[in-house]
This record gives C-alpha cells, structure tokens and sequence, in this order.
C-alpha cells in the first residue's frame, strides 16, 4: 500500500540551559553569555528585511547594547553571525570587543574595508573568506595580539606572525612565517603570489577558490603545505615544491584544472618528480600525493594517495602499473573525461577486467574509479567511495543487480543522469551517495532490505519521483534535503520513522 506523505516543517527553539537568553536590539541580535549575564554575543538580526539590508552600507558593530533598561557588554561576534550580506561596504568593529568566531564577515561579497580594534585578543579562522572586494583591512596599532603591520591590509597573529585574514591588495610581509587556513579564501583580483623567504607553513585552504591565481613562488623556507591549499585555483598553471618541504598531507592542488606542470627541487630529501612525471611522490613509500592532467605516473610507484587527481577534468589516460598496491578511495575523484584506463595485467591488487574502464581491485571486486563510457561488470560486488563523483554517466542508470554497496560520496556530483534504479541486490548505500545530482529527476529503490545514509539524495534540485519497494523502515536525516523539486512523496507503509529533517527545504505539500 502506498500513501503520500504530507511534509510539515517545525522550527522548534529549544534552550536547555535556563541561563541562556537572547533579545534583538535595533539591528542586532544578542545572546547573553551564560558565565557573565552582562556580556552578549552578536550577530545580525536575521530578520531584517531587504530594505533595512541596504541601509547598512557602514555597519558599525558597538561595544555596549542597551536594551530594557540594561547595559550588556558586547564580548564576540557569532559565528558566522555577519556572513552573507551583500549590501555591506565597511565594516567598523568599535573598541571593547574581544572575540571575532570563526566565518563571521564571510560571503560578504560588497565589503570593502574593515577596522579591527585594539581591545580583540581571538580572531578565527575564515573570517574574511569569500569577501573577493574587500581591499582594506586595518587593525588597531594598540593591539597586543594582532597588527597589521607595514600597511600589509592583512589581519596577522602577533606572536606567530602568521596571517590569519588577506584580500587582493594584501601586500605579505617578510616577517610572516604561515598563511593561515582560509586566509585567502576566493580573493578573486590575486594573480600572482611571492610569499616570502622566512615563510615555514601554508594551512588548509589558505588560497581556496582563488580562481585567478596563476602563479605562486614558494620559498625555500617552507617545510609543511598542507591539502587543499591551493584548491580551487582554477588559473594556476605551474608549480614548484622546493627542497626544505617536508610534510604535504595530502593534494595541495585539487581542483585546479590548468595545472600541467609539477616539479619539486632534486634536493628534497622527502619528495620527488622522477623522471619529470610531473607529480609530488613521497619518495621513501613512493607514494603518489599530487598529480595533474600532465603526470604519467612513473612503473615504481606503488601507491595514489587519496585525492591524488581529484578535479582533474583532462586527464585523458590512465595507466595503473604492475607495482601499485594501494589505491586510496577517492584517488580520483572529479576527473571528468578519462578516456582510457588501462591497468597491467601483472598488476596483482587491480585490474580493469571485461574492458570495463574502470579500476576494480582485484580481491574485493570494488570499483574503485570508472572512466568515459565505463561497463561495472558482472563480477563487482560494491562502489568505493568517491568511485564515479563528479562522472558523467548514463541518462538512465540502471545499476546491475551483482551490486551490494555502495560507498559515500560514490556518484555525488555526477552529470547528465535523469532516472536512477537500485536493484534489489544493494543492501547498503553510503552517506551523500548521489548529493547534488542535479539532474536527476526519478528514483527506483528495488530492495526491501537496505540501509541507506544521511543526505543520500542532498541537493538533488530537479528530483521530482521515488519510488521505494515495502520494507523499508527508516528515512535517515537531510535524505532529501534541498530537493527543491520533491513535492510529491510515495512511501511504503513499512516506514515507521522519518527524521524531522529529512525533507528540509522540500515543498512537500499533500496527502
């Protein structure tokens, strides 16, 4: 028996520590701190509308709200409390408060400039992130903890000497000794970066979705990058690891489409590019850590790290030689067009049986990766994770039914698919296994007995049709969450739980 599930959305306010209290005031909103009820942390008033929003040019955040007759010392700045607004020009942060939490001016895509005051002791991280106009940071010179020293339009950690916030007129220092995570994120005017000798550390997406970044000179100083640094860079076309890097985690340069060159200095002791195959390998387990659509991945290696290639849309060929062991889910990830995997016949760990162009391993029967136009075989039995992300595939896709599992994140961002069955044979599906399939229109689940993981179908906008066999008892958490489309759902009536947020931002409406 099928019925339609009627969808109502609860917001539901639940404070479980009586302390905790939270008025408007003016613009504001304020939340009183629990361990001193005379300080508040704020945030903009979420309720404003569109024209109050385009009265706020300059916003001025004080250091003293009065409300009901009481004076509440502003202490910090939520956490993302000011993020999103586009009407804002400048920022001005009045003396007094302390704390700025992490992505609180973020996503403002109008801002110019911003004043930081001599009495803030805690900046987080990405604060500034996604702001591609701002142009001015200044910070207090009475400051004990931050300065932006040398006129540098930048936000940096005192005692580290470490940048925490730039912009695209950030002019780096020859003090500084890190970029910090986010630092640069989608400062979108940069062009080019010469950081400076002295320089030990780059963090975590210090220069994420800096689209225009075409190049970066790292000097010899520095001994760590950390993953995702660069990613995003959608112009970088070249880069050097120099001889003193000793830790890379994993891919710097994921998503950056452009790169076609890679070398790191012969001097290195923990890295290398042998024989110019244009990539990063940690030379002593002679592992591939970073490749490009250049690389050609040298007969020693024996291992690809996990992201290795990830978003590299032209990465035409593939070839898997006899040593490679171990190939990390994930490895490839986002590689839109390859064309031809070929992997050896020596190899004992992987092979691409049935001319399936895919990367199967050998003793699991997992798919690890598939490349244009690929055949899953009647002998695999699961999807690894990350296996087909960002692939194009069929328009119809019928999944054999030799298939059991499928791992997270394994078809999330694929193109060019409308209609979607699971067969009966699938007793797992991973969590955010199809997210932001965006052209996904209908869904045939077969199996009677299967789990399946929070977000599965997140973000899915044009998904309109599901179709669930009796036997399944539980929708999990954001399952269909931002399935803009969805405003019909048929259910079997063996579901005897749904999670209050599985339909958010559904426009389920009738029964």
């Amino acid at each position: 028996m099928k019925r339609i599930l009627c969808i109502t959305l609860f917001a539901i306010l639940n404070w479980q520590n009586t302390y905790s209290q939270t008025f408007t005031d003016s613009i504001f909103r304020c939340d009183i701190i629990e361990q001193d009820s005379t300080c508040v942390t704020i945030s903009l008033n979420d309720k404003l509308d569109r024209e109050q929003k385009k009265n706020l040019r300059v916003l001025t955040i004080p250091s003293i709200i009065h409300h009901n007759d009481n004076v509440f010392k502003v202490e910090a700045l939520s956490e993302y409390g000011f993020s999103g607004n586009c009407d804002i020009h400048e920022i001005i942060i009045e003396e007094g408060v302390k704390t700025i939490s992490k992505g609180c001016f973020s996503n403002n895509l109008s801002l110019e400039k911003i004043t930081i005051p001599s009495s803030t002791h805690t900046i987080e991280e990405g604060i500034l992130s996604n702001c591609n106009q701002l142009t001015s940071i200044i910070v207090d010179g009475n400051n004990q903890y931050y300065d932006s020293r040398d006129n540098c339009n930048a936000i940096i950690e005192s005692a580290s000497n470490k940048i925490v916030s730039g912009c695209n007129n950030t002019i780096i220092p020859s003090s500084l000794q890190s970029i910090g995570k986010r630092a640069f994120s989608s400062c979108f005017h940069i062009k080019s970066v010469n950081l400076p000798e002295g320089l030990l550390t780059i963090e975590c997406e210090s220069f994420l979705n800096c689209i225009n970044l075409q190049e970066i000179v790292i000097p010899e100083s520095c001994v760590r990058i950390d993953g995702d640094s660069f990613k995003g860079c959608q112009s970088l076309e070249a880069v050097s690891i120099p001889q003193n890097v000793s830790v890379i985690d994993y891919n710097p340069f994921t998503n950056s489409p452009k790169l076609q060159k890679i070398t790191v200095d012969g001097r290195n002791k923990c890295f290398d590019s042998r024989e110019g195959c244009n990539a990063i390998i940690r030379s002593n387990i002679h592992q591939l850590v970073a490749g490009c659509q250049a690389t050609v991945i040298p007969d020693d290696v024996t291992q690809i790290e996990m992201f290795a290639f990830a978003g590299t849309p032209f990465l035409s060929e593939v070839h898997i030689g006899k040593n490679i062991q171990k190939i990390d889910n994930g490895a490839f990830a986002n590689v839109l067009c390859i064309k031809k995997i070929i992997v050896s016949e020596e190899n004992k760990q992987y092979d691409s049986r049935d001319q399936s162009n895919c990367i199967i391993e050998t003793k699991s029967n997992r798919i690890i990766c598939g490349g244009l136009g690929f055949k899953i075989p009647q002998t695999a039995t699961s999807i690894a994770n990350y296996a087909f992300f960002g692939s194009i595939l069929p328009e119809c896709f019928y999944l054999p039914d030799n298939i059991e599992k499928i791992g997270y994140f394994a078809f999330a961002y694929s193109l060019n698919m409308k209609k979607l069955i699971i067969p009966s044979s699938v007793s797992y599906i991973g969590t955010q296994a199809f997210k932001g399939c965006h052209e996904l229109q209908s869904v045939e689940i077969d199996s009677n007995n299967i789990s399946i993981g929070a977000a599965c179908f997140e973000g899915c906008t044009n998904l309109s049709g599901i179709y669930m066999k009796e036997g399944i008892k539980t929708l999990p958490e954001f399952l269909f969450s931002g399935c803009s489309s969805l405003k019909h759902f048929y259910f079997p009536a063996s579901v005897d739980y749904i999670m209050h947020n599985t339909f958010e931002g559904c426009p389920c409406k009738s029964k």
